[in-house]
Formats: structure tokens, C-alpha cells, sequence
């Protein structure tokens, strides 16, 4: 059965709660001088939901929120024998401000009085009637509209750590194997310095015209007749990799920022 406002009946992809809004119930009954921090969620229903809502026939959410019922797109599972203080810290560190949570403590109507409908009529007979699978299945609506964004959505926030971890890994590698700093046309090298006999120091190399792969630098011979030593060309693409790599790391942060992807899903807490 729906829960009723003002002769208009919501279904209970509308009995959502805020983030917010649980945070704001947490520090209001931290400041309650009765409230006992050991309650858990069936004491919190008795002494707390019940004595609230009883003759409204709405739930905590729906009651919250009558004047603009929020739809939820977090289904959150939980055990009525925990802590409720510590259940609301969770939710609050587990979702984002933008989420709006179905709890079913907070989200049916508990009272089992003649204003509302009883939990057994909200439940239903068939759990395909139920609200558990009413808001999953909303969910599920909502996420194919969204497509495929949506089911690789966790995937997709994992590519910029990734690309940044590739593009820091670039830079790093030349420096961390071989003692060298690349850069554009040359890289800096710790070297036996020329014309200071022995005396180590940073020294400025080309890269190779022609050797690819090599630990260490190689002669090469130039158009003019002379001969140095030059870096391999492999170290020439340290830095524009880099580049590349951090590129399509802030891209697709820009992306996922710009354009928010539906993030429809269930948390266990």
C-alpha cells in the first residue's frame, strides 16, 4: 500500500531521507539530554518514529519530506538490532549529499494504528509487490536510461587513478632505473662530467638518432663528423607519456563532474 499526503499517494521509491537529513536527526538526539547512545533501531522506533509519526499514517521520510517527497536511488540494508548512533555515522560517511536513501525503520509507517496503512499492507503479499523490490526496481529503471555509463560507473571513476599512477610511473622510471631526468630533445644524466676528469655531476644528453634500447648512454655519430654520448630514444618518451597520461586523467575527471552519471545502487551498513 502507498502512504498518503493530502489525499495524494506516494509509493515507496518516494520515502527517501537526505544525507543531510540523517545527520541533522543524529545531532539532534546527541542533543537531547535524555537520548542514550546505546539504542539501537528497535528502542529507536518505539520511543522515538512511533511517538513522531503516530495518527500521520507517513513514515520518518514521507513525514520529513511531505511538501516534496524525495525518490531515492540508495537502497540501504541494515540490521534493526544495531547501534543507531553508530548506523547514522555510517550512512552519512557511506553516501554522497546528493543521494537520497530508502530505510526502511525510517521510510515505512510504523505505528500499526488505523491512520495508515499496517507494515503487512505496506510489505504486501508478494514481495515482487513489496517496497524493497518497488525501489530496486526504480533504481534499475532509472540506471538503463542512464546506460552503460551507469553499470561501468565504479569502473569509470578507477581510470583517472589509473592514469595518473601510468603517467607518474613514466616520469618516474627513467629517473628511478637509470638516474635520469627527461625532458624535451634531452634529459638530464649523473654522470662522470666531460672535462672534469672522474668528477661525477649532471650532465645534459641528446637522445640517440638511432638506439632505442639501452641502461646507458651511447655514442653517437652526427651529421657533422662529431661524436657524444647520447641518451636512448626510449627516455624521449617519458615526458610526452606523462603528459598524455594526466591529460585523459583530468579529462575524464572534468568528464564525470560535468556530466553526473545516475549512481542507483544498494549499501550494506
Amino acid at each position: 500500500f502507498p502512504q498518503t499526503v493530502r489525499g495524494h499517494p506516494y509509493w515507496a521509491d518516494r520515502w527517501g531521507v537526505s544525507r543531510q537529513q540523517c545527520l541533522e536527526l543524529l545531532a539532534s538526539l546527541r542533543a537531547d539530554p535524555s537520548w542514550d547512545s546505546s539504542t539501537n533501531v528497535y528502542k529507536f522506533v518505539t520511543d522515538f518514529i512511533k511517538p513522531l509519526t503516530t495518527g500521520t499514517g507517513l513514515g520518518y521520510a514521507l513525514y520529513t519530506n511531505a511538501d516534496d517527497p524525495l525518490e531515492v536511488n540508495v537502497m540501504i540494508s541494515h540490521s534493526w538490532a544495531e547501534n543507531v548512533e553508530e548506523f547514522l555515522e555510517a550512512v552519512g560517511s557511506s553516501v554522497s549529499d546528493s543521494d537520497v536513501m530508502f530505510i526502511c525503520f525510517l521510510s515505512l509507517y510504523q505505528c500499526e494504528d488505523e491512520s495508515g496503512p499496517s507494515i503487512a499492507n505496506q510489505l504486501g503479499g508478494d514481495p515482487r509487490d513489496g517496497p524493497f523490490f518497488r525501489v530496486l526496481k526504480n533504481i534499475r529503471r532509472h540506471g538503463d536510461e542512464a546506460g552503460w555509463p551507469w553499470r561501468w560507473r565504479r569502473a569509470m571513476w578507477m581510470v583517472p587513478k589509473v592514469f595518473l599512477g601510468l603517467g607518474l610511473a613514466s616520469i618516474a622510471a627513467p629517473v628511478a632505473i637509470l638516474g635520469c631526468i627527461p625532458g624535451f630533445g634531452s634529459c638530464l644524466w649523473y654522470w662522470p662530467s666531460s672535462g672534469k676528469g672522474q668528477e661525477w655531476g649532471w650532465e645534459k644528453y641528446f637522445y640517440h638518432t638511432d638506439i632505442w634500447w639501452s641502461f646507458l648512454p651511447e655514442l653517437d655519430h652526427y651529421a657533422d663528423g662529431s661524436v657524444s654520448f647520447a641518451a636512448p630514444r626510449w627516455i624521449s618518451l617519458a615526458l610526452p607519456c606523462m603528459i598524455l597520461c594526466l591529460a585523459i586523467s583530468v579529462g575524464v575527471v572534468v568528464f564525470l563532474t560535468v556530466r553526473p552519471i545516475y549512481n542507483g545502487r544498494m549499501v550494506a551498513i
